[in-house]
């Protein structure tokens, strides 16, 4: 009595719990099959079955699937859907849904194509579940010996494998059911691929800072600003933007305590990139274009004045809004030295 319900309570928790996953479970399962369109007297059916068994057999040493079962069948059902359609190719929704009826995860389908005096033969893995393609290769071969169908398979096994994803992993998720939980494993369905890591950009190789301003600070900027101090100045900007340093290109008006006229600048700026505030400071040089009055003649001409500056100032941005504050000093040959503080307000682009 003792030993039956010992052995009753095991056959109880043998039907609970779920199977534990195997490291051959983790690996898809695939077939292959070679369409069998009679490309020329040379390649026949047998031709067909021999390089669907080198590019299984490859593709089984990668160690990124298994065969299935009785894969001979399957490829049958193909080809009598084949034979059925008339047309010398299988649709790939069909070869999709026997895939499922199968049990098949991934197919590899190759097509023998005669160019000139050799062979193309083109493969494709194709996802069941997804009917998306996986993985392409293509490759020339003369056929003219099983050692060359071996060698042309491993080739185009060797250039689809970089294409694929990884495996599907098996992922044990825990439950909650009441005040009792259990290790469940999710169906195949129902576990993610994780994609291909892709090339990281050349900014990724900067630190966190930097990979945070980056886009931002590469960008180019449109800014409005204006200053006061011992003159008054309003311009546009144009920055053209490089990470660390950037050029400022300045259209807009300065009225000085003797003149007043267009000012254009051109001013070379270093900056730094703090978390909230960044900090920039350069040199440059100012075209300033006046009218001035002829005290001989009483008339008024267009004169120019050449200048040189420093400026300095800080700035922050938002949603791609800079926000800043500056301070300019310019040396004129004809003007005094003007100095101002103003702000700034633009947007990147």
């Amino acid at each position: 009595m003792r030993k039956s319900g010992i052995y009753l309570i095991l056959m109880t928790f043998a039907f609970i719990l779920p199977p534990l996953p195997t490291a051959a479970s983790e690996i898809p399962n695939i077939a292959v099959y070679v369409t069998s369109g009679r490309v020329s007297d040379k390649i026949t059916g047998e031709e067909n079955r021999a390089l669907a068994t080198f590019i299984l057999d490859a593709l089984i040493k990668s160690g990124r699937f298994v065969a299935i079962e009785r894969s001979d069948r399957f490829v049958e059902q193909l080809e009598l859907e084949q034979v059925k359609q008339r047309s010398g190719a299988v649709d790939d929704n069909d070869i999709r849904r026997l895939g499922i009826q199968a049990g098949v995860q991934f197919v590899c389908i190759a097509d023998i194509t005669r160019v000139l005096d050799a062979y193309q033969i083109s493969a494709r893995i194709v996802d069941i579940e997804t009917a998306r393609v996986a993985a392409m290769g293509v490759s020339l071969s003369s056929m003219e010996s099983a050692e060359e169908l071996r060698r042309v398979s491993e080739e185009i096994v060797g250039k689809m494998l970089p294409a694929l994803p990884p495996h599907r992993r098996n992922q044990i998720m825990r439950e909650f059911s009441g005040s009792r939980g259990r290790d469940t494993i999710p169906a195949a369905s129902q576990v993610k691929e994780t994609a291909p890591e892709k090339p990281r950009p050349e900014s990724e190789s900067k630190s966190e800072k930097e990979k945070k301003y980056y886009s931002v600070y590469n960008s180019s900027a449109v800014v409005i600003q204006a200053g006061f101090g011992t003159a008054f100045n309003a311009e546009v900007t144009l920055r053209l933007n490089q990470w660390e340093q950037r050029i400022d290109l300045g259209l807009g008006y300065l009225n000085t305590e003797n003149n007043e006229g267009v000012e254009v600048n051109f001013f070379y700026t270093l900056q730094t990139h703090g978390d909230y505030i960044n900090l920039c400071g350069g040199f440059g040089t100012s075209l300033f274009m006046y009218y001035d009055k002829d005290l001989f003649f009483d008339d008024e001409y267009l004169n120019y004045d050449l200048g040189l500056g420093i400026q300095a100032g800080a700035e922050t941005v938002l949603e791609r809004v800079v926000l800043g504050a500056y301070a300019r000093w310019m040396w004129y040959l004809d003007e005094k030295s003007q100095l101002t503080f103003g702000v700034s307000v633009g947007r990147l682009f």
